[in-house]
């Protein structure tokens, strides 16, 4: 069935539904995993370039002490999320799956795509945030890309909100 799970880690800090059911998944099959976190400018909490927000004006360039700042931030989230993803392979790792990580470069869609492709995933894992229409229209959804253009099987998680969670009944043992 599955042996190569390749898991999409939108951040690597938080503890969320493609992680969970990746290693659920890998664990019950006897699957290995690669965890995969691609960055990108405007991710999440990523460092912004200086001058790329709404109020740049070209004639006032950044200096070479805001850039020096701008490259120390990002060099710092970047070893954030390696550590965070190390983390995430010592959990697969206690419940004795085989795991790898990779932190990538690039647009996250096509990254996940060309390492499902190079590593020879069975099954690709990705999240799914609930994004307004118009919002998914002008920046798309890299679960969409992904489910158009992977070269193997992909589950699209859905992170269910703890409103979600508490409306639900709860059954008696």
């Amino acid at each position: 069935m599955y042996h190569k799970i390749l898991i999409a880690i939108e951040d690597p800090s938080v503890d969320h539904a493609p992680f969970r059911q990746g290693i659920d998944l890998a664990e019950k099959l006897g699957a290995s995993v690669m965890l995969l976190h691609v960055l990108f400018p405007g991710e999440g909490n990523a460092p912004m370039p200086p001058g790329d927000d709404l109020f740049f004006v070209p004639a006032f360039l950044p200096d070479d002490a805001l850039l020096q700042r701008y490259h120390e931030a990002w060099q710092s989230y970047i070893d954030e999320n390696l550590q965070q993803l190390k983390v995430l392979a010592d959990v697969a790792a206690e419940r004795q799956i085989p795991a790898e990580w990779s932190q990538n470069h690039g647009s996250p869609g096509k990254v996940i795509c060309q390492l499902a492709h190079t590593w020879e995933a069975d099954l690709v894992v990705v999240g799914h945030r609930r994004q307004s229409t118009l919002s998914e229209l002008f920046m798309g959804s890299v679960s969409n890309y992904v489910l158009h253009h992977c070269p193997c099987a992909v589950l699209v998680t859905q992170e269910v909100s703890e409103e979600a969670n508490s409306s639900k009944p709860v059954a008696n043992p």
